[in-house]
């Protein structure tokens, strides 16, 4: 079997540059980094209470893969890429009493000073290009104003195309989570995570965006674990992708699908069956 070979397409204003050794260098920053994420994560945990949606579990690789360890921003757990740049996933808890209060969006997009400056990501990268900052986890989800505040971190954002950030993902993915929290006095557990195009002919084409080579996701995925009075009650997934989308089209899916599509493995922590149960309920 040949090897893949990768061909990295970088999108900026009027240019597009070649990245020499682009794959080595990806590799040993990935193998730098997850030390140091290693030492975020403690630091970043460390005497914080435990998020409620950890009772289901972070995601994990369905298969054996790079180690992406989870860390904390308020009430977002997410986990980072060190080859993407961008979050592996991200997951909160979204009740009626997180979206109660009168928090203000500031658009405060922010550099996560944590990560390392060669990794970090800042609210400039996405600029003079057709993506906006993408929330993983929407601002929304959040009424109290420092929580919505801390959802403005690089560490929870993804180049996503502008059209599709303020229309269908924010009304038909977004929304409908917020829409059946209050209307149902539910809880919700909503997981994004980002895909990337996979090998065609032997080769994978990355476009990538701003001075650190952000890795542009091909679809945006979500998934959702709906929870009534603390017990798993149903699930629902969407895959959409990264693009403007028409009208009329639904991009809802099973979370079997989200897990292929995506190799993570949602709320681990869930019997098998029960999983089996709540999909066939959604």
């Amino acid at each position: 079997m040949q090897p893949l070979s990768w061909n990295i397409e970088r999108h900026e204003a009027g240019a597009t540059a070649a990245r020499v050794l682009f794959a080595f260098a990806l590799l040993l920053g990935s193998i730098i980094a997850g030390a140091y994420f290693v030492g975020l994560t403690v630091a970043a945990t460390e005497g914080a209470p435990r998020l409620s949606c950890e009772r289901f579990g972070h995601p994990t690789p369905l298969v054996d893969g790079e180690f992406h360890p989870a860390h904390r921003n308020g009430t977002i757990c997410f986990a980072l890429d060190s080859k993407s740049r961008n979050p592996a996933w991200a997951m909160t808890l979204v009740s009626p009493q997180s979206l109660a209060g009168d928090a203000v969006r500031g658009d405060r997009f922010y550099a996560d000073e944590r990560v390392p400056k060669a990794w970090r990501v800042t609210p400039s990268e996405f600029e003079h290009t057709p993506f906006a900052r993408g929330h993983l986890m929407a601002c929304g989800y959040f009424g109290d104003q420092a929580q919505r505040d801390a959802s403005f971190a690089m560490t929870n954002m993804g180049p996503q195309n502008g059209p599709l950030n303020s229309g269908y993902w924010a009304r038909e993915v977004e929304g409908a989570i917020q829409r059946r929290v209050r209307e149902e006095g539910l809880a919700a557990v909503p997981v994004v995570a980002l895909i990337y195009p996979r090998a065609r002919e032997g080769k994978v084409v990355i476009r990538t965006v701003g001075k650190h080579d952000v890795w542009v996701p091909e679809r945006w995925a979500c998934a959702v674990l709906y929870v009534r009075d603390g017990r798993p009650e149903n699930m629902a997934a969407w895959i959409v992708p990264n693009e403007p989308v028409r009208a009329g089209v639904d991009y809802s899916c099973s979370v079997d699908e989200f897990e292929e599509q995506t190799g993570w493995d949602v709320y681990p922590a869930l019997d098998d069956e029960l999983e089996e149960r709540l999909e066939a309920a959604g």
